[in-house]
């Protein structure tokens, strides 16, 4: 495993780095390292998240290409996941979606066509 080189960051981003990888099940290096598997980028999507919205610099939110040298990224990726965690509903990434099963997809259609059939 390669140690990721981490920029200086304040200390409230490091928090909230590990608090993240913590609740995540990976590590620092995971977390900015370039994979892409789903629960690195779930991770991710998260640590963006918070640290624009928890992080404060001189009375200012970090700027997007900050945060993206923090994680070892570029601004554009910082901004897709800022909307990609807001689309998801903001869960933690510790805590997956649900999945709700109907066990009979085919009785909406069904009813939609009735209400069509009585209007």
């Amino acid at each position: 495993m390669t140690t990721a080189t981490i920029p200086t960051m304040p200390p409230s981003v490091a928090d909230i780095l590990r608090q993240v990888c913590r609740s995540s099940a990976i590590s620092i290096e995971e977390l900015v390292g370039p994979q892409r598997l789903k629960a690195f980028a779930r991770a991710r999507f998260e640590a963006i998240y918070r640290i624009r919205n928890e992080v404060k610099i001189a009375g200012c939110e970090p700027s997007l290409p900050q945060i993206g040298r923090w994680l070892n990224r570029d601004h554009t990726s910082v901004l897709n996941a800022l909307r990609r965690y807001e689309e998801l509903g903001a869960r933690p990434a510790s805590r997956p979606a649900r999945i709700l099963i109907d066990p009979a997809p085919h009785r909406h259609q069904m009813m939609q066509d009735l209400a069509e059939a009585s209007a």
